[in-house]
């Protein structure tokens, strides 16, 4: 399967990686899939109600409009912490509920079977250039499927292969956006003049360019260090990079 090959342009991306996504799923015989980018340990950025910080996420490939349009009305039903999102994070393959005396699994569940999906399963794989962040795929197996459950997860475990080509290509070329950004932990000016500081511009020339002060600059700086824990301007630069902000 050639994820990178025959990329033209970046309006052509997305829907090359989402026709991929459909491959993969037919591929261990699901009917979608969907794909994200997250931190491997939400608490740690987010804190503990960092599951309800899902429903402002933008920045998710979905293998068909249907299983967009279903997740969607899913997220907007999300007011409490969802066990199944939870054991997403917690372990690397995980066979989602549908039985539960929980309202919003009830409800979820209720959508899933009306728009034909009876069996869901998600799978949680850090990124091997920095086990900090994790791609999430969850993969949706139509009322049809004769498969049970261990057959299901014997045949994501067999495509292991394929999904991680899947999920590096998507790293590299920067398909989703990183999850700081897409959480709105950080701000897209301050991006800019930690990649400007990276390109080797001084804070003068920065501030030139973004029609801010130099202290503006020491500012966004100061800030974004803070949140990504670095000790100077080199060790920004380099936690940027890792945690994909460029």
């Amino acid at each position: 399967m050639s994820i990178e090959g025959g990329i033209n342009n970046v309006q052509n991306r997305n829907d090359h990686f989402e026709r991929t996504l459909k491959s993969l799923a037919r591929d261990v015989g699901a009917e979608d899939a969907m794909f994200l980018m997250d931190f491997s340990c939400p608490d740690n950025w987010l804190g503990k109600t960092w599951v309800r910080s899902l429903k402002g996420r933008g920045s998710i490939l979905y293998s068909s409009s249907k299983v967009g349009s279903v997740l969607s009305d899913c997220r907007r039903l999300l007011k409490s912490p969802d066990v199944d999102l939870l054991k997403t994070v917690s372990k690397p393959l995980h066979n989602w509920t549908t039985t539960a005396n929980n309202r919003f699994i009830k409800l979820r569940t209720g959508l899933l079977l009306e728009s034909g999906y009876k069996n869901v399963v998600s799978i949680s794989l850090p990124l091997l250039s920095n086990d900090d962040i994790s791609g999430r795929f969850v993969f949706f197996f139509d009322k049809y499927c004769e498969q049970s459950e261990l057959d299901i997860n014997q045949s994501i475990n067999n495509m292991l292969d394929e999904i991680m080509v899947y999920q590096q290509a998507a790293s590299a070329l920067k398909v989703l956006p990183s999850p700081l950004e897409d959480y709105g932990l950080i701000k897209k000016s301050t991006v800019s003049i930690i990649k400007l500081l990276s390109e080797g511009y001084s804070r003068k020339e920065i501030s030139e360019l973004h029609y801010m002060s130099s202290r503006g600059i020491d500012y966004h700086i100061d800030k974004a260090k803070f949140l990504l824990g670095a000790n100077n301007a080199y060790n920004l630069v380099h936690k940027a990079h890792r945690l994909l902000l460029f």
